[in-house]
């Protein structure tokens, strides 16, 4: 099983049907480790206002790759890729380039954001 961690923006914009789309550098962002750290995982928040670890929903199906082999990985510039995993544990991630379907594990108070939010 793989996870998927969001902010509240992000389960507004999954919304009830659970589908995770792709993100930064055209990929779904998945995790194979439950418990990581938002270091670990590069979601420290630093440059955007939420908790981008607040929702975490649970992958089953999917066409996951690990992020170490990923062919998005081997296609970034060295600086780039430097930037995204040093100070981070990326043989943790996994990316998927088709959206995948998950499952939310605090499912009353994603649905509070989405009845305030209106979907």
């Amino acid at each position: 099983m793989l996870w998927h961690f969001t902010c509240d923006h992000g389960v507004h914009g999954i919304g009830r049907r659970g589908v995770i789309r792709r993100g930064a550098y055209g990929v779904v962002w998945l995790t194979d480790d439950p418990k990581a750290s938002r270091d670990d995982l590069g979601l420290t928040s630093t440059m955007l206002p939420c908790d981008r670890m607040e929702f975490r929903y649970s992958v089953r199906d999917h066409d996951a790759v690990r992020w170490l082999d990923s062919d998005v990985r081997a296609a970034l510039p060295e600086k780039m890729r430097l930037d995204l995993e040093v100070g981070r544990r990326p043989s943790c991630w996994w990316v998927s380039r088709e959206p995948v379907m998950g499952t939310l594990w605090q499912p009353t108070k994603a649905m509070k954001v989405l009845r305030r939010k209106g979907r």
